[in-house]
């Protein structure tokens, strides 16, 4: 079993299970997820948030075995420096990571993640093929939709994205689109 497909799982059971409101010590509640507004709410921020993290690290692994595609581009903060955008594409999705010689993360910065197959190692309710309506249900309210996609703002300024992209009821892609400056 590969990392992100352990992570994942803790991440499903996150978003289908229950949740301890804030401040409670001791023993998990077990109150289910949709029981009490309360217990929503807390559980959407985890779910959104270890579904962040889900993304950077698929980010690094989707098309490990691709080589990238490479991008030198100007850093817009230092004058002369020439950082590198690696972008890989294979059958499952594709990544993109922004290396740059000065930056706070020697792996690199996730730019954008695409998944455009099953078992991928992402939670179960939010898989390429499975029903769009209980991956809202566990999500709750995006930021923003439309006829074909549900984005989720992330991060602590929500400017970062989680997009579910789908089609006759059916999520046909996820992706990941992180701000950089």
């Amino acid at each position: 079993m590969t990392s992100h497909s352990l992570f994942a799982g803790l991440i499903a059971t996150i978003l289908v299970g229950c949740s301890q409101p804030a401040g409670q010590t001791g023993a998990r509640a077990t109150t289910p997820i949709a029981a009490t507004a309360t217990a929503t709410a807390t559980a959407t921020a985890t779910s959104l948030d270890a579904l962040y993290e889900l993304g950077d690290q698929l980010a690094r692994t989707i098309c490990s075995g691709t080589p990238p595609s490479t991008e030198e581009v100007a850093n817009p903060h230092v004058s002369g420096q020439t950082d590198r955008i690696d972008t890989r594409e294979c059958a499952t999705g594709s990544s993109t990571l922004y290396h740059g010689a000065t930056t706070s993360n020697p792996e690199g910065f996730a730019i954008a993640l695409s998944i455009r197959q099953a078992d991928a190692g992402l939670p179960k309710v939010i898989d390429v093929g499975r029903p769009i309506e209980p991956a809202i249900t566990a999500l709750g309210v995006p930021t923003e939709s439309s006829a074909d996609r549900v984005i989720y703002g992330l991060g602590e300024e929500r400017i970062d994205t989680l997009t579910l992209h789908h089609a006759a009821g059916r999520i046909v892609s996820v992706s990941w689109s992180w701000q950089i400056d």
